[in-house]
């Protein structure tokens, strides 16, 4: 089973950040829009909870979109929350969004 050090692969074609193994697949989703990423969707089996997956896929996606130079626009609760959590992470919100999450 995975933990919070397995590799996260940047899957660009399903605009997503994945781990699977094992036939499961834990995923944080993100649609393109003009200069940032919209990341919409945060998803971990049953049976991988508890294991710091999550916060490895959310790290994943802030470094790589730190990388290529977009912004995050949290609309899945868990990245809004993990990016409250995480101040180093707080310049890689959206404006608007920043100021909405009380950053």
């Amino acid at each position: 089973m995975p933990d919070k050090t397995t590799a996260v692969v940047h899957n660009t074609a399903e605009h997503r950040f994945e781990i699977a193994e094992d036939g499961l697949l834990a995923q944080a989703d993100y649609q393109p829009v003009a200069g940032a990423w919209i990341m919409d969707h945060t998803e971990v089996p049953p049976e991988w909870e508890g294991r710091g997956i999550a916060s490895s896929l959310v790290a994943a996606a802030v470094a790589e979109a730190r990388r290529e130079g977009v912004k995050i626009i949290p609309t899945c609760t868990y990245v809004a929350a993990w990016l409250k959590r995480h101040t180093e992470a707080h310049d890689m919100v959206q404006d608007d969004y920043r100021r909405a999450l009380g950053l």
